[in-house]
Parts: structure tokens; sequence; C-alpha cells
């Protein structure tokens, strides 16, 4: 498991800086937040699987549950996939469809937000896979708790947080290769309007100013 905390952690090794006397944690986690929220928004939607533990009703607005949601892919209770019905579906077979209990076989969404089971399953809890929104910035989240994207990502996401704290050093040649490194792995191209003019300025050469603590 990759929590905040620890892909911080990996920041501040590759930036040798383990104990945040130059860039504080809180700063690279921010940064980290960034690179997550761009590559969410490059890819536009991404997959995401949570928990979904039953009550006694066959309906449940999705979106109380998964304040992210945006259209269903696949329900599986006990590692088995339920069919895709519809409501209208369910109530012609069985009129009794909101009191009627055994092992779940089908499931439907009503409008965007509701999603339904028939019958009333017997089971704990079901796992839905869905399409999921970016996540926002509105609040930090906990250091100890997991970034939204998948993990797959993370690493990434601490090259981009790398590349910023590294531009705030002036360590522009080492925040570029951190930068391209970002851009490769999450396949964003780069505007080839800026290359010539960035190939022209790494030509110079200058001494990159020493350390000095944020205050």
């Amino acid at each position: 498991m990759t929590t905040w905390t620890t892909l911080v952690s990996t920041v501040q090794d590759t930036l040798q800086d383990p104990t945040g006397v130059f860039h504080p944690t809180t700063t690279l986690q921010q940064y980290a937040e960034h690179a997550e929220l761009l590559l969410s928004l490059h890819r536009s939607l991404y997959e995401r699987t949570a928990t979904l533990t039953f009550t006694a009703s066959p309906v449940y607005v999705i979106h109380t549950l998964f304040p992210d949601f945006v259209a269903p892919l696949r329900v599986t209770v006990s590692n088995v996939p339920l069919r895709w019905t519809s409501l209208a579906a369910v109530g012609r077979l069985h009129r009794n469809w909101r009191s009627r209990m055994d092992e779940a076989e089908s499931c439907f969404m009503i409008g965007a937000t509701i999603l339904g089971f028939s019958p009333l399953p017997t089971a704990t809890s079901a796992r839905v896979t869905y399409l999921a929104a970016p996540p926002t910035l509105s609040s930090t989240p906990a250091s100890g708790t997991e970034p939204v994207i998948d993990p797959a990502w993370h690493t990434t996401m601490a090259r981009y947080a790398e590349a910023i704290a590294l531009a705030k050093e002036s360590q522009y040649q080492k925040a570029g290769e951190a930068l391209k490194m970002f851009l490769d792995l999450a396949k964003i191209p780069r505007d080839p309007r800026f290359l010539e003019s960035l190939s022209q300025r790494s030509a110079t050469t200058t001494k990159e100013p020493e350390r000095t603590a944020n205050d």
C-alpha cells in the first residue's frame, strides 16, 4: 500500500532531503496532489472499485456512497459477477422484488443515481467497479491515507513533485529531467513550439546555486 506519507518519503529520498529541511512534507504532498489531478484530467475518467455494504434495502443512492461515481462498469457479490438488467424487467418478473431475498443475480440502475439489486441480497456486501470523476484539491488528504488514483501512477506523481521541488531550488537541469520523466510516464505530449527554445537554453550551462533551507 502506498500512502501519501510513503510517496512523499520517496520524493524526499530522491531530493536527499529526508527530514524536510528544504521542502516541508506538506509542500511535497501538495505537489504530488497536483500531479494526481493532472493525471486524472489527462485520462479524463479512471476506474475505481469500492465496497458497498448491504442493508435491508434493495436500492442505494450511489452518490451518497461514492461521491465520485460517474457510471457503473461491473458489480460482483461473493466474487460472482452480476447480470445487468432494468427495473422494468425486474418488476415484470417479480412483483415482490423489494422484499424477495436470495443470492443476488442481477443489478440495475434507476436513472444515474440509484443502484438496485435483485433478489434482495443475502450476502453482506458487493464490490462495485465504476468510472470515477477526477479528484479535487478542495482539502488536503491525511498523510496516512492513500492517493485516489491507481497505485500504478504513484511513481509518476513522485517525478512531478521532484521536478517542482528542484525548480524551486533553481536546479533547472535536474528539474527538466524529472519533468521529462513525468511527461514520458504519463504519456503527455510536449508542445513542440517550446522544444527548440528549451534545447537552446540547455546548451548554456550555468552553475547551480547552493541549497538554502526554507525559512
